[in-house]
């Protein structure tokens, strides 16, 4: 596979995973030739990195970060307060309550008038 990643930094690429419905494809290939597989929208164009612009910005040597003496911290235990009233469970529920006896309020009320007018 040969991915064209202009100027920027060199990909390591330890696998391939694909999530589609697998395709089977058999060719006859020779050992220290380049094979090239495109897939997708042929009429798009491959993407065109700027860092070239930025080269002069970056310095030559980074520096690089070690990490060392890695150690495991447990999260401390807070103390839950209490949730205001209308975000407990019996508020909820009264208020799905009360919404339901109203539609029901107004549903009697819509057959009555559907029913007087005929």
């Amino acid at each position: 596979m040969e991915i064209e990643n202009g100027d920027d930094a060199q990909l390591q690429i330890n696998g391939t995973e694909y999530l589609q419905i697998p395709i089977v494809i058999a060719a006859d290939l020779k050992s220290n030739e380049n094979y090239t597989i495109r897939t997708g929208n042929p009429n798009l164009s491959a993407p065109q990195y700027d860092l070239s612009y930025f080269r002069d910005s970056i310095p030559k040597n980074l520096p690089e970060v070690a990490i060392s003496d890695i150690q495991t911290q447990s999260p401390e235990q807070q103390q839950a307060s209490p949730k205001p009233f209308w975000q407990s469970q019996w508020f909820l529920w009264a208020c799905i309550g009360i919404g339901g006896i109203v539609l029901l309020l107004f549903t009697r009320s819509l057959i009555k008038d559907m029913n007087r007018n005929q």
